[in-house]
C-alpha cells in the first residue's frame, strides 16, 4: 500500500511548513480570541486535548502521550511567543502517525475497487495509455 507520506498533500506541507498552515491557524485564533478573551489559550488547549483523548485507542499510548507533549508544547509557544507554529509539528504528528495509518487501513478494505494505483504521474500514464 502507498501511505500517505508518497501522497502530494505531505509534500505540499512539507515544502510550505510554518507559512500556510501556522498563518491559517493564526488567522482562525483571532476569531477565537475574540470569543473566549483572555481564556482562549487555555480553552483551546482544553479543546485540542479533549479531542485527542478520542483518538487515544487509535494512536496507541506511547504515541498519545507524545501528542499530547506536542500539542501542550504548542500552546505553551503560543501563550509566551502568540506564535502558533509549533502547531505544525503536531499537524505533521497527526498525519503520518494517525491520519497515514487510517488511510491505509482504509484502503486495504477496499482494494478490490481499485483498477489502478499509483502516484499522480501513474496514473496519468496508465490512463493515457
Amino acid at each position: 500500500m502507498q501511505s500517505l507520506q508518497n501522497h502530494d498533500l505531505v509534500h505540499s506541507y512539507a515544502k510550505h511548513k510554518g507559512s500556510s498552515f501556522g498563518k491559517g491557524f493564526e488567522s482562525e485564533l483571532s476569531g477565537y480570541v475574540e470569543h473566549y478573551g483572555e481564556s482562549a489559550y487555555a480553552k483551546l488547549n482544553e479543546h485540542l486535548l479533549s479531542n485527542l483523548s478520542n483518538i487515544r485507542k487509535r494512536l496507541g499510548g506511547e504515541r498519545y502521550s507524545e501528542a499530547i507533549a506536542l500539542f501542550t508544547n504548542a500552546n505553551k509557544q503560543l501563550v509566551n511567543t502568540n506564535s502558533a507554529q509549533s502547531y505544525d509539528d503536531c499537524i505533521e504528528f497527526l498525519l503520518t502517525n494517525y491520519y497515514d495509518p487510517m488511510y491505509d487501513h482504509q484502503l486495504k478494505q477496499k482494494t478490490s475497487s481499485f483498477l489502478f494505483k499509483g502516484t499522480h504521474e501513474m496514473i496519468l500514464e496508465w490512463h493515457n495509455q
